[in-house]
């Protein structure tokens, strides 16, 4: 009679690296380069949240990439909502003649 190999030995769960590099980008863009920074944390989040659906347990972090895109777009509206509130405030001085 045959014997069925032992099944392999269980892997422990890894965090995905793009979860992780999500949520670095993502707060690191409140400091430097914040619109490449911010939309680069939005798109590795979400292409993290795919690759952990997809590995069924072998990949963890799907908070961490979660965080990564909520504050990529938080930080991304407050660039946007600056910017808007600067042009505003030209716009504003240059029709009342700069006084």
């Amino acid at each position: 009679m045959s014997q069925l190999p032992p099944p392999p030995p269980p892997v422990a769960a890894e965090t995905s690296g793009k979860a992780v590099a999500a949520l670095v980008c993502s707060i690191v863009g409140f400091f430097t380069c914040p619109i490449i920074l911010h939309v680069l944390g939005i798109i590795l989040g979400n292409m993290a949240l795919g690759e952990i659906r997809l590995s069924h347990g072998r990949l963890t972090g799907e908070g961490v990439a979660r965080a990564g895109v909520i504050i990529g777009w938080i930080g991304l509206a407050l660039v946007l909502l600056t910017f808007c509130l600067m042009m505003t405030a030209a716009f504003a001085s240059v029709l009342l003649g700069g006084r």
